[in-house]
């Protein structure tokens, strides 16, 4: 959805790693988190085969470093708080990564709220959308 603001190589792959450590978190990836991972990549203009490895979440700091543009930081929040939602929910650990990632970014706790319920909202938008080109009249 705002990958595309994302320019440099290094932002690409900090954000892929990050979206493959929450979609993994769980101990699985769901459907819905792979079909959002594949239209990352697209949006990212990275191939499929160059997606960079998840390495370990301790180094979630280090990946996250040269992102200061805070326009950056808010696109990765945006499109986090999406992914996570994709499943339904937020389960524990994938609560823990993202107030880590509050936390690097500086983000309070207000604004990161504001993202979580507009992802919310967001997911509710598509459910609803699904039951309207199910049955319109109901």
């Amino acid at each position: 959805m705002y990958l595309h603001l994302l320019q440099k190589p290094e932002h690409k792959i900090a954000f892929m790693r990050l979206a493959r450590l929450l979609a993994g978190a769980d101990g699985f990836v769901a459907r819905n988190e792979r079909s959002y991972l594949h239209a990352f990549m697209d949006e990212l203009g990275m191939p499929e085969e160059s997606e960079p490895a998840v390495g370990d979440p301790a180094d979630l700091g280090t990946w996250l470093r040269g992102v200061q543009d805070e326009h950056v930081k808010r696109v990765f929040l945006a499109e986090l708080m999406l992914l996570v939602l994709a499943d339904g929910n937020m389960g524990e650990k994938e609560q823990q990564i993202l107030e880590e990632v509050k936390r690097v970014f500086g983000c309070s706790d207000e604004v990161f709220e504001r993202f979580r319920n507009w992802a919310q909202r967001m997911d509710q938008l598509r459910t609803e959308g699904v039951k309207l080109i199910l049955d319109p009249e109901r």
